[in-house]
């Protein structure tokens, strides 16, 4: 995936904005399958015709953000198709996402979650921020695990954790929770207007090959660490393991191994750290260990302590799910949250603005270290401003 770069200043760390590719070339119909009899192309523009159906990606996707343009005529009626199957309903056998001349006489008297950007049979949209009849409207949907968000004309309309959800139409919605699926254009007869098709990908993927520790550096690397039955070890001995390429916003998930205390930790943005020890350690008690790995142990001013402690012992594999937005970090230990949206603080420089971008690293403290599965997912970066962290 590839990286654009705004510069702000010498020597300011900037945020990399993930890159949108089309989905739709602006000519054909090359990538799309269904009733594409039931659409033309016309300048640039993908254009629904009288009685044209549904249009799927040929591609499945599972954690993406998909940004259009489109224009409604008088009372149209369409839907965005997402996680869809080719086949059954998508409304229910996937997730539809309303598109509808809302002001339509017509369409008075529709319940609430059939009006535009309402998760249709789930949650209703916010009403109101259709541009006039007749003109372009952009909107953008934002599909990472089971959060969806859509933003109409700047304004987020619709913004549901569905792992929770309950249909409200009192109809069954198999689809609900497939993590993936194609995209869709779901017309219904009525002529709608697309243009600038664009998708981000956000899907996790992998940083570590499994076989080798390409991507990776550290001084003296290979002789401290190795790779031996798809995992990472390390020595004990040698210096932290960096990434090659730099991260601004992002879900790392990964699985670690300590042994009798052992002590560790995951830089992020080239900044310590989020804190992975043992519990039992009775050595390391005066400094926090007792309470358990997962927090932000450099932080002085927030919090620098897990909500609870939910270490497995040292010897067995713990997973720990890492979300990093802006400043604030939120991490899981094994399904449990032990840090909930704390501001990592700059480090050791704490006058400093914490970098808008750095690499990840697994921390070398002086004992033996073990990780697999190590996956990432980029969320789209907002802007490209270095964050403070007070």
């Amino acid at each position: 995936m590839k990286l654009l770069l705004s510069l702000i200043g010498i020597g300011t760390a900037i945020a990399p904005v993930l890159t949108a590719a089309p989905i739709f070339d602006g000519k054909t119909l090359a990538g799309w399958t269904g009733d594409t009899d039931g659409y033309r192309v016309e300048n640039g523009v993908l254009i629904g015709k009288p009685k044209g159906r549904h249009i799927y990606t040929e591609k499945e996707y599972s954690d993406f953000r998909f940004t259009f343009d489109f224009k409604l005529s008088k009372g149209a009626n369409s839907g965005i198709g997402i996680r869809t199957p080719l086949k059954g309903d998508p409304a229910f056998e996937g997730i539809e996402i309303q598109v509808l001349d809302d002001a339509a006489e017509k369409w008075a008297n529709l319940h609430d979650w059939q009006y535009h950007g309402s998760i249709y049979g789930i949650q209703a949209a916010e009403r109101g921020h259709l541009n006039p009849l007749g003109e372009w409207n952009h909107q953008e949907i934002t599909v990472v695990g089971d959060q969806i968000t859509v933003v109409l004309n700047g304004h987020t309309i619709n913004d549901l954790n569905i792992a929770g959800a309950k249909p409200i139409d009192g109809k069954a919605h198999p689809g609900l929770h497939k993590k993936k699926g194609h995209i869709g254009l779901l017309g219904h007869g009525d002529p709608v207007e697309f243009r600038n098709l664009d998708l981000e990908d956000l899907s996790q993927k992998p940083l570590f090959d499994g076989k080798t520790l390409d991507g990776w550096k550290s001084k003296n690397r290979d002789q401290h660490w190795s790779v031996k039955n798809g995992e990472i070890h390390f020595d004990g001995k040698g210096q932290n393991l960096i990434t090659e390429q730099d991260f601004a916003d992002f879900e790392l998930q990964l699985e670690y191994k300590i042994t009798p205390g052992g002590d560790s930790g995951v830089y992020l943005r080239g900044t310590p750290q989020v804190q992975i020890w043992d519990p039992e350690d009775t050595k390391s008690h005066p400094a926090g260990s007792d309470k358990g790995s997962g927090a932000l142990w450099n932080n002085k001013h927030s919090t620098n302590r897990p909500l609870v402690k939910a270490d497995k012992p040292s010897g067995e594999w713990n997973h720990m799910k890492i979300q990093m937005k802006g400043s604030n970090v939120t991490v899981h230990l094994n399904g449990t949250l032990v840090t909930d949206n704390v501001p990592l603080e700059a480090y050791p420089k704490k006058d400093q603005p914490l970098p808008a971008t750095g690499p990840i690293e697994l921390q070398a403290h002086g004992s033996p270290l073990f990780f697999r599965n190590l996956q990432i997912r980029e969320y789209p970066s907002v802007d490209a401003k270095p964050v403070a962290t007070e």
